[in-house]
């Protein structure tokens, strides 16, 4: 569980430092893949935020269902 709590603060961590990095684009091109490298770290932290319920559930913590 521990990897995996690891794993989701390093996808927010990226995901927080591109959106830190979005207003500093200097041109359009930049800012697409600016932000298409955000929404890939979204997905990654959602990804993350599910396999850490998914164990909570596993181990019988009710409070974990997923949304």
């Amino acid at each position: 569980m521990d990897q995996e709590i690891r794993r989701f603060l390093a996808a927010h961590e990226t995901y927080a430092t591109l959106i830190d990095l979005r207003t500093n684009c200097k041109s359009a091109a930049e800012r697409e893949q600016v932000h298409i490298e955000i929404l890939r770290a979204y997905l990654a932290v959602q990804y993350q935020a599910q396999v850490i319920a998914g164990i909570q559930e596993e181990d019988g913590m009710l409070f974990a269902e997923l949304n």
